[in-house]
């Protein structure tokens, strides 16, 4: 099963899908599903990734390839950025659910401009982001995200280069 938000659902991404075999439900209105049913492959769930350096990609994962994190951890509050059902949202929900004190925030894809507000007034302790996200961010409003308390970012799901990590390091001083 792969779970796709209407806003990023096309003609071509619809097309792509029935190619890959994919049953098509719950379409918007005039997009009829066309093709056959495939099987359910056993203990696998497709997810897609963010698409933030691209198109969205859909890959196979494991219940425990989303659940990357379980060992015990520092409480934190986090910003979840991602399209609900690409592998970082998954990723996030899996730590919320298995690991104590891990607590989101959601922010909707037309309110991505404003994050750093919503962060502070939710009191946002850790994003997890792709490089792409650091970097619009830090060029569109650089002092509201460097005032946050931020104890832990990460970065992931597509290459970040060294500017970037150099950049980011004292923006985001160790809390003491």
């Amino acid at each position: 099963m792969l779970i796709i938000p209407a806003a990023r659902y096309d003609d071509q991404l619809a097309a792509e899908l029935e190619t890959a075999g994919f049953t098509l439900l719950g379409t918007p209105e005039g997009r009829a599903p066309t093709s056959e049913t495939t099987p359910a492959t056993p203990g696998r769930v497709w997810v897609s990734t963010s698409g933030s350096s691209g198109r969205q990609k859909r890959v196979a994962h494991t219940l425990q390839g989303l659940t990357t994190v379980s060992t015990p951890q520092a409480p934190r509050r986090w910003l979840l950025p991602f399209t609900p059902g690409t592998y970082a949202w998954w990723q996030l929900v899996t730590l919320s659910l298995n690991v104590p004190g891990q607590d989101l925030v959601t922010v909707e894809a037309g309110g991505l401009g404003g994050w750093p507000v919503l962060a502070a007034a939710e009191g946002v302790t850790a994003v997890s982001a792709t490089p792409t996200f650091w970097r619009h961010s830090l060029l569109r409003d650089r002092a509201a995200v460097t005032a946050l308390r931020l104890e832990q970012i990460t970065l992931g799901g597509e290459p970040v280069d060294q500017r970037l990590l150099t950049n980011s390091r004292p923006l985001f001083p160790k809390p003491g």
